[in-house]
């Protein structure tokens, strides 16, 4: 099994919450005292932020990114994402 950074989160049912940066210059996750911060260098409102959201967030815990999915923050910078079981 693959770890990522963010292994310790990547237990199926945990709703993680992030705030999405767009039109950055490249993709790239931080860890802040106030939370996760993922950055993306899609557009906020076209559906590829999520995914490169959702793919970042999934690498950083070590898993695919079919075992997560998002549950708020469609067309919002802040976005909740919970891993499947």
């Amino acid at each position: 099994m693959k770890h990522g950074i963010l292994s310790d989160l990547s237990t199926p049912g945990t709703e993680i919450e992030v705030r999405v940066t767009p039109n950055a210059p490249q993709v790239d996750l931080l860890v802040e005292c106030m939370g996760l911060r993922v950055f993306v260098t899609d557009d906020i409102d076209s559906e590829r932020a999520n995914d490169s959201a959702l793919k970042v967030l999934a690498d950083a815990l070590g898993i695919p990114a079919a075992h997560m999915h998002q549950i708020s923050g469609k067309t919002s910078r802040d976005k909740a994402f919970v891993v499947d079981a």
